[in-house]
C-alpha cells in the first residue's frame, strides 16, 4: 500500500506540470473533480486498502489545484518552459488596448492611435487575459547597421508600448474589468526597461511579442515580455511600470 501511495503522489506532479503546459490555469476543475470523486469513493468503498489509496489519490487532485496556479507562476519566472505554439498560433480578438487610452494620451509615436507619423502598435489581451500579444512588421526604413536586420532601438519601442499598454489591462483586468468600445482604461508609464537582446531581428518578417504579468499592485505592474520572429526568440524584457494620473 506504501508503494502504491508513492507512485500516485509522485504521479501528480508532472501530471500537473504537463496539465498546466497544455491548458493552462483553467484547468483547474478537472483536478477538483477527480478529488472529490475520490473523496466521497474512500468514504463508501468498504476495502481498507481501496479507501485508503482513494483518499491518498483525493489528497492528490486537491493538491495539485493549488499545485497549478504555482506551476503558473514559476513558468512565469522562466523556471520552466512555456508552449512554443503559443507564440506562432495566439491570434487576439476585441478591441486593442491602445484604443481605450484617454484622449490625451493617444499622441505616442509607436503606439499612439492619433499620431499620424507614428507605428500604430497595437496589443490585445488573449489567453483568457493572462496574456497580451502584439503583431508588428517593421518597414524597410527602419533597418540597422546591417540592412537585412531591424536597428536594435526598435526592439526597445516595441517592448516599451507594447509593455505599458500590458500593465494598463493587467490592472484593469485585476479588477475584473473588460475591455469595451466606451472603455478608458488607466494608464501605466515606464518606470524601469531591462532588455536582453538575443539575436538581431529580421527584416521583413513579422514580430510577435507575448507578455504576462509577474507582479500587479495598485500603481505598480512588472511585465516580462518574450519577442519572436521566425520561430526563433530574439529578445526578452522585463518591465516595472506605474500608473499615472489624467493630469499627469
Amino acid at each position: 500500500m506504501g508503494i502504491c501511495s508513492f507512485l500516485i503522489i509522485g504521479l501528480f506532479h508532472p501530471l500537473v506540470v504537463k496539465a498546466e503546459y497544455w491548458f493552462g490555469v483553467k484547468f483547474w476543475w478537472v483536478f477538483l473533480a477527480m478529488g472529490l470523486a475520490g473523496l466521497i469513493g474512500s468514504l463508501l468503498v468498504a476495502h481498507e486498502v481501496w479507501s485508503i489509496l482513494l483518499g491518498v489519490f483525493a489528497f492528490s487532485s486537491f493538491w495539485g489545484i493549488r499545485e497549478m496556479f504555482e506551476q503558473r507562476e514559476r513558468v512565469r519566472k522562466g523556471w520552466f518552459s512555456k508552449r512554443k505554439t503559443e507564440q506562432a498560433t495566439s491570434r487576439h480578438v476585441g478591441i486593442a488596448i491602445q484604443d481605450t487610452y484617454g484622449e490625451r494620451f493617444q499622441y505616442c509615436w509607436g503606439c499612439g492611435p492619433k499620431n499620424r507619423e507614428g507605428l500604430h502598435l497595437k496589443s490585445y489581451p488573449i489567453e483568457d487575459g493572462e496574456k497580451c500579444i502584439c503583431r508588428f512588421t517593421p518597414p524597410e526604413k527602419y533597418t540597422g547597421g546591417v540592412p537585412d536586420n531591424l536597428f536594435g532601438g526598435m526592439m526597445a519601442v516595441i517592448f516599451d508600448c507594447h509593455g505599458t499598454a500590458s500593465a494598463a489591462w493587467f490592472a484593469h483586468h485585476n479588477k475584473g474589468l473588460e475591455l469595451k468600445e466606451d472603455t478608458v482604461i488607466g494608464r501605466f508609464v515606464t518606470a524601469r526597461l531591462e532588455v536582453d537582446f538575443k539575436k538581431s531581428l529580421p527584416m521583413n518578417e513579422e514580430i510577435t511579442v507575448i507578455s504576462v504579468a509577474e507582479e500587479v499592485g495598485e500603481r505598480k505592474v512588472i511585465v516580462n515580455m518574450e519577442m519572436e520572429a521566425g520561430g526563433v526568440i530574439r529578445g526578452k524584457a522585463r518591465m516595472v511600470a506605474v500608473g499615472v494620473k489624467d493630469t499627469m
